[in-house]
Formats: C-alpha cells, structure tokens, sequence
C-alpha cells in the first residue's frame, strides 16, 4: 500500500502531466486553473496545495524535463570521448522524440519570449548543456582524439538537427514523403536520426590521417 508521500507525489506528477498537455496545445494564457482542475479531475484548490499558481505550475513543467547533462559527464567520468558524445547524441533524440508536448511550449516560450523568467530558465540551462557538451569536444582535441573543429558551430549543428527534425514536422514528412508527424516520430526515425547523429560526429570530428 502506498503512503501518503507516494501517493502525494502520484498526484502532483498526474497534475503536471496534464498541465504539460493544455500548456503544449493551448498555451500559457489560454489555460484557466479552472479548466486544469477539471481536465486533472481534481478541485481548483489542489493546484495551489501543490504549485502555489498557475505560473508556478508552468515552471515546475518547464524544470521537470529540461535535458540535464551535467549529471551525466559527472557520473560517467571513466567514459571515452567517443562515448560520451554519442550518448549525450542519443539523450537528446530520446528526448526530443518522446517529449514532444514539451518541445512544443519551450519553443513556443523562446520565441514569444513574455515571461523573463521562464525565458531565462531555459537560457540558463541551454547554455549549460552547450558548454558541457563544448567541453568534451575541446578536450578531445586538446587529447588528440579528435580533429579541430570550430566548437560552437559543431555543437549547433547536433541540436539543429535535433530541433530541426521535431519542429519542423510538416517539412520534415515533405522531405521524408511520410504522410503525417506520428509517422516521423516512429522508432523507425528515433533509430535513423541516432545513425545520423553518430556519423556526423564521427566524420566531423575524426582526426585526419596521418
């Protein structure tokens, strides 16, 4: 039997996934407390029990799956470069595949940029993925085991693939000749859009012939 605690936390993620959905579809301003609470099948006064607001709420979606690599380069020390590149290469496709409702408000949140904080959450926490994947890459060249590369450029490139790929789903099935975005986001894809994550890397990166 679960305790009061699990079950607690049981509701507060039920809440925030069906937060991340209206928030996704409809947008921050558009989603009333009183619509979530009925959506969640809960009363309006849980949402404060546990969130405190609505913009506290939209936060706590924001911050429960923004990608954290800094975890991971730390707890993977014993890692090759090689490795640790295209794991992180693989995190981020999982994530951008399985979380799609989520990609959908944080680049709706970049580009309308209306909320400083929220807007400088995300900043924050991009940059912070940008330099520890930056860091692999420059002391794998500083090693020898890759070649140089313009750093900035080459980390740009894996998150606009990425991006390009999840954002761009009409374009994207154009180029394809899929006949919808479900079908892009088949595990057919996942696995394809990995490939070509790992041969960019490889090819870009690897040390030129001696």
């Amino acid at each position: 039997m679960k305790s009061d605690k699990h079950i607690g936390a049981d509701k507060r993620e039920a809440i925030l996934d069906v937060a991340e959905n209206l928030f996704a579809d409809f947008g921050f301003e558009a989603v009333s407390i009183r619509q979530l609470a009925k959506e969640a099948d809960i009363n309006v006064a849980m949402v404060s029990y546990y969130f405190g607001s609505k913009e506290q709420l939209y936060k706590a979606v924001i911050e429960r799956k923004m990608i954290n690599t800094t975890g991971f380069v730390a707890s993977n020390p014993n890692m090759s470069h090689w490795e640790k590149l295209e794991t992180i290469g693989d995190n981020f496709v999982d994530a951008f595949f399985s979380r799609r409702k989520f990609q959908q408000i944080i680049f709706r949140e970049m580009a309308l940029n209306q909320r400083t904080e929220i807007t400088d959450i995300l900043v924050n926490h991009m940059q912070n993925n940008f330099r520890n994947v930056s860091g692999i890459i420059r002391d794998g060249i500083e090693k020898g085991v890759f070649r140089k590369v313009d750093v900035e450029l080459t980390v740009m490139t894996m998150i606009g693939i990425t991006k390009t790929f999840s954002n761009n789903s009409q374009l994207a099935c154009h180029i394809m000749k899929e006949a919808s975005a479900d079908d892009m986001f088949s595990d057919k894809y996942r696995r394809r859009l990995k490939l070509h994550v790992k041969d960019f890397f490889r090819s870009h990166l690897k040390p030129d012939a001696i």
